[in-house]
């Protein structure tokens, strides 16, 4: 492809994408108009503003993310990737044409020095996270297979087979890998689930189909919102107009909950007595009211801290009662065994705190 038939194929790209995301964002947004990917790269890469959420060293995209990416794999995915690399580097012309376009350059060879540059390019910007090459993962993984292939080609019948029962295995480790992981990661959003138990409990005291003539006003920490409370989080008729009640043709309102996310201390000192609930995450300040009124706490929600070791060694010393309970439970199709021995070898300590402001009862 000629560089002219390059930039018109980019630029092409370019506008319709952009027109397009313009369109169906702004309909959702309820904007006049606004292009996200434009405005985030003026706000994270222009302005610095990416920054105040962290940085990490240049390198930190292929030192820590992107093996921590492929840790359930046991980092098989990022090494074979490795090698192909260092194949093509010593083959100018690979002895095999299963990738090769009409141009003579291989498509897996372009997608991987693609990826290579994208990865340097993100690398420039100080604040790194794993979502933003998380679109580079069935690349390596389409590499990593190809280079794969090519060492099972290299190599005697019986390593064949020990390689191909290697992957195997590899697969239902990486299996059982992402779902304890998976389990334990469900344990670090307390601030969602502090959130969606007070809904609840809004729900329960007003009804399913309540009528409220005042708002109710809960104020989220910061904490909180790091921890899972977000717009799928709240419930009400005004949640799409950005808190600000709107009247919907003067019927009465079924629930009126405005969520507060004010993070100044002395913002919060001003306006601590309009909130009705506070959810607070893992002892952050709380703002104390006025005279006559206090915090009562309602409910405590638990989160991760920790791996159980000695249930984990317990179990590992005793493998053959684990798997005849196991194998009963799954015969049984009752799985509360397992249910309880994979809470159990979680640590959980008190996260989440949801206070109440009420008047301080007289003797």
């Amino acid at each position: 492809m000629k560089f002219r038939e390059a930039v018109v194929s980019v630029a092409t790209s370019l506008l319709l994408s952009g027109f397009l995301s313009a369109r169906i964002d702004s309909y959702f947004w309820n904007v006049e108009i606004t292009i996200p990917e434009f405005e985030s790269f003026i706000f994270n890469i222009l302005k610095g503003n990416s920054s105040e959420w962290g940085v990490e060293p240049f390198h930190a995209y292929f030192t820590r993310y992107l093996p921590k990416l492929f840790a359930s794999q046991f980092e098989l995915t990022p090494i074979l990737t490795l090698l192909f690399t260092l194949y093509l580097s010593s083959h100018k012309k690979p002895d095999y044409n299963v990738d090769y376009v009409n141009y003579g350059v291989g498509t897996l060879t372009t997608l991987l020095w693609s990826s290579y540059l994208y990865m340097l390019v993100l690398s420039v910007n100080g604040h790194k996270e794993w979502r933003f090459m998380v679109y580079l993962v069935p690349i390596f993984c389409c590499i990593a297979a190809s280079a794969f292939e090519w060492v099972l080609s290299k190599v005697g019948k019986f390593i064949r087979k020990l390689l191909l029962l290697s992957i195997c295995l590899l697969f239902l480790g990486s299996l059982l890998f992402s779902f304890v992981f998976g389990l334990i990661s469900s344990w670090n959003y307390t601030g969602g689930d502090a959130a969606q138990k007070l809904n609840l409990r809004l729900i329960d005291m007003y009804g399913p189909n309540a009528n409220m003539i005042k708002p109710i006003v809960v104020h989220w920490d910061v904490g909180t919102c790091m921890n899972g409370a977000s717009l799928f989080t709240q419930i009400g008729d005004n949640k799409a107009s950005q808190d600000q009640w709107v009247s919907m043709d003067d019927q009465p309102v079924k629930y009126w909950i405005i969520y507060d996310k004010t993070e100044d201390t002395d913002a919060l000192a001003q306006i601590v007595d309009d909130f009705d609930y506070w959810v607070q995450y893992d002892d952050e300040p709380l703002a104390q009211p006025s005279d006559g009124y206090e915090w009562i706490l309602v409910d405590m929600l638990e989160g991760y801290d920790g791996i159980n070791t000695q249930l984990v060694i317990s179990l590992l010393k005793n493998p053959g009662q684990v798997f005849a309970q196991l194998f009963h439970s799954i015969e049984s199709k009752n799985f509360t065994w397992i249910q309880n021995v994979l809470d159990n070898c979680i640590k959980k300590k008190v996260r989440g705190k949801i206070w109440e402001r009420a008047k301080i009862q007289s003797l």
